[in-house]
């Protein structure tokens, strides 16, 4: 099954979940909570926020899937990121392509703990809800889920990268360094490539990107949304 073809449940600018029906150009509806989403006849495919689902990008050597998966779990260990007794927390890692001998792997953690509130009874699965949608191609994109900032960054517009930063409202020169920070740290991998521009989503101060696009040292564009993407599900792994 491909996410075109299924419900999405993505988190929304504010506390709310936006209602992505199949092939539909813009979300049908807005729900409270997850809970409040009442047809429950159709499984659905639950985008979580990044404080609920944090993506890390990695390069690791091409291997089959298994050793894959033993070396990600190793990756989470080294960075500190465990689950309930030490064990890593649940994940799941999506091979986005290769850069030479190394795989660019994308991995979606659950937090620990999982918030309740978020387990759906008919959910077919959970991924991060920016892997659900398509993103601009080589830009660092800036986007707010449910009161918090997340910057996030793509190989080929498939998700490889994303981690909140603040909260709304946020100045300029905090986007900026946040913008520096991630950008080196992700340009720093052998074949991530380079970054060419600034996407912001949604509402946004006229000021503040004004003064964005005076700091930045790259070109800012700002747009009303982004649109689910055609993501192929019919390989993963339940997250959850």
């Amino acid at each position: 099954m491909t996410s075109s073809a299924s419900i999405l449940l993505i988190p929304g600018e504010d506390a709310s979940w936006r209602v992505w029906k199949p092939r539909s150009s813009g979300p049908s509806e807005a729900v409270d909570t997850l809970a409040d989403y009442g047809d429950l006849s159709k499984p659905v495919l639950v985008g979580l926020p990044a404080t609920a689902c944090r993506t890390l990008g990695l390069m690791l050597p091409q291997a089959d899937h298994a050793i894959l998966q033993d070396m990600v779990a190793a990756q989470l260990e080294r960075r500190g990121i465990k689950g309930a007794g030490g064990a890593p927390p649940p994940f799941r890692f999506h091979v986005l392509g290769h850069a030479g001998p190394n795989a660019i792997i994308s991995v979606d953690v659950l937090a620990e703990p999982f918030p309740e509130e978020l387990a759906v009874s008919n959910a077919e699965n959970y991924a991060a809800a920016l892997r659900l949608v398509q993103l601009p191609v080589g830009q660092l994109v800036i986007t707010e889920e449910q009161g918090e900032l997340v910057v996030a960054a793509s190989h080929q517009g498939k998700l490889f990268h994303s981690h909140v930063f603040a909260q709304r409202p946020a100045e300029a020169e905090q986007l900026a360094q946040e913008i520096l920070f991630t950008r080196l740290g992700l340009e720093s991998l052998p074949g991530f490539g380079t970054t060419s521009g600034i996407t912001l989503v949604g509402q946004w101060d006229a000021d503040v990107v004004a003064d964005l696009r005076k700091v930045a040292a790259l070109p800012v564009q700002v747009v009303d949304r982004l649109a689910p993407g055609n993501v192929d599900t019919r390989n993963w792994t339940a997250l959850l």
